[in-house]
């Protein structure tokens, strides 16, 4: 105990006190248990009404069953019950990446550096959303594949699965990664894990509603996806019928196509120009300069290094990036959609970093510096209500001149041509 305390003290030090102190500010938030309009569905099914949830919601059983129960056993409110699960799993989420990332980073500092996000202070306010246990259960999935455990492993896979749809991606990348390094019985293992995943938490859906338009699953998913892209990207205000979250400049009819459901008419609302600057300064301050120090490292010597890296850590790297690009179709909360890319800034970029880099504690104050400033800007404009559309211009250009100096100063450390990765 004394020489794990030793070892990983001063990382998990670190944690206790900013999750103390982000609890202690947040917690009357928290406490609300409102979360826009999704709140109701996870609400409905924590209580036992998954009957009345609506697709893809009713899919998500596993981090409200958790809530659900702890309410019912230790006669907790609902929204307590959210926030505990929210609160045990981020912490569990701290734990496991300190014992991943020990062995390789060996500055504390340097390690903290990555984690200090208000990103993690977000999925504490919004702790009725799955994302705080699938985080864990993600960060739990890579400890087994580190210790080559693949059998647990492929068991939180499936938990991971009735936490949150969005899975499909891990699992796909496991077994390519598994198919392409030849180990063709754990990558016919992972296939049989995905599709009776998928049967389940297909089935576990199948007891709610349809969507809110009443549409094929993949119809859904095609329209969500090309939806919110002309929303983040371009800034397209859209609307279709069954939805009021705008009132639209005008109006069409659209032809009587059963594939289209209850979907009778298509609008717009207009033009915001803050929606695309939202989307970049998501892309590029979720995870602070982390992205810098990943393009640097793995840009340069990626395509000679990847099939010697571990397991774990090509499954972080692909997984982690599909994820952080995807979030711009996938809906309207970028920056916490983006976190699901985690893997790959937080995951892989401090191994490689440790592992390429020989830095000094010069450099990695001036990191921790620009990491922070990055990371922490958006957020507090936020909170001071300043995101008019002429901050978010001021902000994302004040965003790329910090990258600007965290390439000079990432640029400047040499590069180790050999490393060793233990498979």
């Amino acid at each position: 105990m004394k020489k794990f305390l030793h070892g990983y003290g001063g990382f998990f030090l670190l944690t206790v006190i900013v999750f103390a102190a982000a609890i202690y500010v947040n917690l009357p938030r928290m406490l609300l248990a409102k979360d826009g309009g999704d709140s109701s569905w996870y609400m409905a099914m924590a209580e036992g009404r998954i009957g009345e949830v609506i697709e893809p919601y009713s899919a998500r059983f596993l981090h409200t069953f958790l809530a659900g129960w702890l309410a019912n056993h230790f006669s907790l409110g609902v929204a307590f019950s959210f926030l505990l699960v929210a609160v045990i799993s981020l912490l569990g989420f701290f734990l496991i990446n300190g014992v991943i990332l020990k062995k390789a980073v060996r500055s504390p500092l340097l390690l903290a550096s990555f984690f200090l996000l208000p990103y993690f202070v977000l999925i504490l306010r919004r702790n009725i959303q799955p994302d705080a246990l699938n985080i864990f259960l993600t960060a739990l999935f890579f400890l087994f594949l580190f210790y080559k455990k693949e059998s647990a492993s492929f068991l939180i896979l499936f938990l991971l699965f009735l936490n949150r749809e969005t899975t499909i991606l891990l699992g796909l990348v496991l077994i390519v990664t598994y198919w392409l390094r030849r180990k063709k019985l754990l990558a016919a293992t992972a296939l049989i894990v995905v599709l009776i995943s998928m049967g389940t938490s297909g089935f576990i859906s199948g007891i709610g509603q349809p969507n809110t338009h009443n549409v094929s699953t993949s119809v859904f998913m095609l329209l969500k996806f090309a939806y919110h892209s002309v929303v983040n990207v371009l800034g397209l205000r859209l609307w279709v019928s069954g939805y009021d979250f705008c009132a639209p400049i005008f109006k069409l009819i659209l032809p009587p196509f059963n594939f289209l459901g209850t979907i009778k008419e298509a609008g717009f609302c207009g033009f915001d120009p803050s929606l695309p600057l939202k989307t970049l300064i998501a892309l590029l301050s979720t995870f602070g300069i982390a992205p810098v120090v990943f393009a640097r490292i793995f840009l340069k010597e990626g395509r000679k290094i990847f099939a010697r890296l571990p397991v774990w850590t090509s499954v972080a790297i692909t997984s982690g990036i599909l994820h952080y690009l995807i979030s711009v179709p996938a809906g309207t909360g970028i920056q916490r959609i983006v976190g699901y890319g985690w893997p790959v800034f937080l995951l892989a970029t401090p191994f490689l970093a440790a592992k390429f880099f020989e830095i000094d504690r010069k450099c990695i104050i001036k990191l921790l510096s620009v990491q922070l400033f990055v990371a922490w800007l958006p957020f507090v404009l936020k909170e001071a209500s300043m995101e008019r559309t002429a901050t978010l211009t001021i902000t994302l250009c004040i965003i790329l001149a910090a990258y600007w100096y965290a390439m000079r100063i990432v640029g400047a450390q040499e590069i180790r041509r050999a490393p060793v990765f233990e498979e």
